[in-house]
Order: structure tokens, then sequence, then C-alpha cells
């Protein structure tokens, strides 16, 4: 249980810190990973992004951040 509630800690510190970033301006998920990660980011695109959306669909369904489409790019702001 100890353990869980880590995790759960873990990625409510992260959500906060994405949301932290997408308040100052609207991100990509790649620029969000840049600048959580730096160029991990890059050599471990899949599991930085796919962390990245995840927490990012969160934000979206608690009605803290928001998507916009811009020339078909996706950029995530915050509400």
């Amino acid at each position: 249980a100890e353990l869980i509630d880590e995790r759960f800690a873990l990625h409510e510190r992260r959500a906060s810190k994405i949301h932290g970033l997408i308040s100052q301006e609207p991100m990509t998920a790649h620029e969000i990973a840049h600048a959580l990660w730096g160029n991990v980011a890059v050599t471990q695109a899949f599991l930085t992004l796919s962390e990245v959306l995840g927490h990012v669909d969160l934000l979206v369904e608690r009605g803290q951040a928001s998507e916009v489409e811009t020339g078909g790019v996706i950029r995530f702001q915050a509400v």
C-alpha cells in the first residue's frame, strides 16, 4: 500500500509540473517531454511521450488543460 501511495504521489507531482509548464505557454507533447527529460526525450521517445500524454489526458479530464490545434499541430495549454 505504501508503494502504491508513493507512485500516486509521484504521478501527481509530475502532472503538476506539466501543468506548470503549459501554464507558461502552450506546448506539444514532444516539447513537454524535452522540457522534463532533455535529450532522453529523443532517445526514449516512446516512453517519454507515452508518459506525457497520459498525464496530459488526466489534466484534460480534470478540466485543468485543453488541446489547441494550429496547422495540424496539437499543443496543450493550461485552463
